[in-house]
């Protein structure tokens, strides 16, 4: 049995993700923000905060939104939470046509006020300076989030713990080598830009993708990241350890389990 608890998978997210889009219990306008908030949390791994104050002047984006960072400061509408909260964080996954639906929905709304007030949320209401409500939203997506994936406990928090582990699965990890396909799903994700990433690391001989992506996640220290937020370390660990292991003759390996190299030749043949 494996306990996924922290994790939101892919599916689980494109599921709520479609489902905010559609809402239309609520006004367009606050519908992009949910789901730009819950793109957030995903993808970038921004803490509830941090997306909630971001500003419109701190996304820097293409016009094919294939390339995004954005910048984690302090702005008028409140504090980072650490000195190291302070950061730039680029998208390293490609996102869908209906995310970037959304975006564009929502970049063109924050334009219009980004000319009398260069200081604009992108969570804002009709007034540029005034944010919608936070325990409102807060309570609107983990409801969701609790309702998709059944886990009581789950909340907007592990959005973070799904970009870590899916961004150092997929640097230390390989496809093919999680034969269980819901495990693939969960630590390897589906949509990373290959070039962003080599940006992101460095194309340099010496790298440090951990301390990067601990950096991206706001955090000071790697141990932090890599104990708390990621989620596949056994699969890594796993595959560390098979790639390492001695390979025995099948006498030795009948010397050591006391039986008959016949014996280990057929085991080996039924596996």
């Amino acid at each position: 049995y494996y306990s996924d608890a922290n994790i939101i998978t892919q599916t689980e997210y494109e599921l709520i993700f479609e489902q905010i889009s559609r809402d239309e219990s609520i006004p367009q306008t606050l519908r992009l923000q949910y789901a730009t908030l819950l793109l957030l949390g995903y993808r970038f791994g921004l803490r509830f905060g941090e997306a909630w104050r971001l500003q419109y002047r701190d996304i820097q984006y293409e016009n094919d939104l294939e390339t995004v960072c954005l910048y984690i400061r302090d702005t008028v509408f409140g504090e980072v939470k650490t000195p190291a909260a302070i950061r730039l964080v680029p998208l390293l996954e490609r996102l869908t046509d209906i995310e970037k639906s959304v975006l564009r929905g929502l970049f063109q709304d924050c334009e219009k006020h980004f000319e009398t007030d260069q200081l604009v949320a992108i969570m804002a209401e009709s007034s540029s300076r005034t944010l919608i409500d936070r325990s409102m939203a807060a309570r609107y997506l983990n409801n969701l989030l609790r309702h998709f994936t059944g886990d009581r406990k789950i909340r907007f928090h592990h959005l973070r713990h799904s970009w870590v582990t899916r961004m150092i699965g997929g640097l230390f990890l390989d496809r093919t080598e999680i034969h269980n396909e819901r495990l693939s799903r969960e630590f390897l994700s589906e949509n990373i830009n290959d070039e962003n990433m080599s940006e992101f690391l460095g194309d340099g001989l010496i790298q440090y993708p951990l301390r990067s992506i601990s950096m991206a996640t706001g955090h000071v220290r790697e141990s932090t990241t890599v104990t708390s937020y990621c989620h596949c370390i056994d699969a890594i660990a796993g595959k560390r350890v098979s790639a390492q292991s001695p390979i025995l003759p099948d006498f030795a390996q009948a010397y050591c389990l006391q039986t008959a190299s016949a014996t280990i030749r057929r085991r080996r043949s039924r596996s």
